[in-house]
């Protein structure tokens, strides 16, 4: 691959990458806490973590209107229930404003 392809996809990646603001993988961690709430947002959860990072410290929430709702909310209720360990990526630039704590949009859950 020459220099300028090489450049080339560098570039291509860091422009796309650079609309969202992504937090960094937590390390394995347990879900210590799941609230459902059936009227804030028309669905919301909110769980927090044993171990979260510095940009999402009270932890995550997703909506039901999101395209991954019903596989991530299985996730994280397998994973409270079972006490197993998983690792969440959130969006610090996506707030949830249904607490005054700093909960990050679930961008990706993993099983650890």
């Amino acid at each position: 691959m020459t220099k300028s392809k090489i450049f080339s996809a560098f570039l291509i990646s860091t422009i796309c990458c650079a609309a969202y603001a992504y937090d960094v993988w937590t390390v394995p961690t347990k879900i210590t806490q799941v609230l459902s709430y059936n009227q804030v947002g028309g669905g919301d959860v909110a769980f927090s973590v044993a171990n979260p990072t510095t940009n999402c410290p009270a932890g995550y929430w997703l909506t039901k209107s999101d395209p991954g709702f019903s596989a991530n909310y299985a996730i994280i209720l397998g994973a409270y229930w079972s006490q197993n360990s998983v690792k969440v990526v959130g969006l610090p630039d996506q707030v949830w404003t249904g607490s005054s704590a700093t909960f990050c949009k679930v961008y990706v859950i993993s099983p650890a």
